[in-house]
């Protein structure tokens, strides 16, 4: 195990290391920038490299709309929090903002970097690079964030047969070890049936038509789940509790957070712009108009199960 610090960031290493990382184009570009300045101190910048169209890797790792999945939770700042696969710290920001102390943990060291110097200046936050496998804390955590990570679980699966009904138990249960007894965990993820998928956007892991749709025929340790699935998952899983919020357009870039109990009271209208399909990383085809199927499905009461995606808020 190593550890180094980056200004007032402590970063650890795990000593399983990551022999074979997974890079987006955007990872060396991002290091450097933030070396020079830590996020705090580069919200001019970041704004002309947002208003100069930017590839989709920069784009996501820059835009400040990603905190939006959570800016609203009334999170106890006296309380610890811990984000497995934090990325760059895209959200990250946010949960040092509201909690006495973070941890986040990225699997690959060139985002744990990034991470570590993107925040440098905050004192309430440390870093570790590693795998999840290989993490054993010293502490619980009152609040545990996933947000784009329960899909890979089957990677992480001691299961090598990939049998997607059994990989989530593997890292649930793994985090529920870490969580304390009055504990909170959320969970951001895609819908395999979201309405995006039926017109034309492609299954953002597999890059193809109707995969999720047509439940992962090529399933390889990576799926997303239904509205059904996510909540008999974190049932089977111990957690009794289960909020279900939908994320509109998708979880990645939300513009509204809404619990599934209230989305059929909107004014559809007034919501048009986000059943609109958008995907700037995928070739994107156009079958139907969402709008008005959204309309259809609003009135037989089923826009919550083809909501695009999910936040799940989970407690014992």
């Amino acid at each position: 195990m190593k550890r180094k610090q980056i200004g007032k960031v402590s970063l650890t290493y795990l000593e399983d290391g990551i022999k074979k990382e997974y890079r987006d184009s955007a990872e060396k570009f991002l290091l450097n920038f933030f070396k020079e300045k830590p996020e705090s101190e580069r919200n001019n910048d970041i704004e002309k490299l947002l208003n100069n169209k930017p590839s989709w890797d920069l784009y996501y790792n820059l835009v400040p709309q990603r905190k939006h999945i959570l800016d609203w939770y009334p999170f106890d700042k006296k309380k610890n929090l811990m984000e497995i696969g934090a990325g760059t710290g895209a959200v990250t920001r946010l949960f040092t903002e509201k909690l006495k102390k973070v941890t986040a943990l990225e699997l690959t060291n060139s985002r744990a970097e990034i991470l570590a110097n993107r925040l440098s200046d905050k004192d309430n936050l440390e870093v570790i690079a590693g795998n999840l496998e290989n993490f054993n804390p010293h502490e619980k955590y009152d609040y545990i964030v996933l947000i784009g990570v329960l899909e890979y679980a089957g990677l992480f699966s001691q299961n090598k047969k990939f049998q997607f009904s059994a990989d989530y138990k593997n890292i649930i249960g793994k985090l529920d070890r870490f969580l304390k007894k009055d504990g909170t965990i959320f969970i951001a993820i895609e819908n395999p049936i979201g309405l995006r998928y039926f017109s034309g956007a492609v299954e953002d892991h597999y890059g193809e038509l109707f995969e999720g749709i047509e439940n992962y025929s090529q399933y390889n340790g990576i799926r997303t789940y239904t509205k059904s699935e996510l909540k008999q998952i974190m049932k089977n899983s111990g957690f009794k509790k289960n909020e279900l919020y939908l994320a509109y357009p998708d979880y990645k870039i939300p513009q509204l957070i809404i619990h599934e109990d209230f989305i059929e009271n909107f004014d559809q209208t007034s919501l048009s712009s986000l059943w609109r399909n958008t995907d700037m990383a995928h070739p994107l085809f156009h079958f139907f108009s969402e709008v008005m199927l959204a309309s259809q499905l609003n009135k037989e009461q089923l826009l919550s199960t083809f909501a695009n995606s999910f936040l799940i808020i989970a407690k014992k």
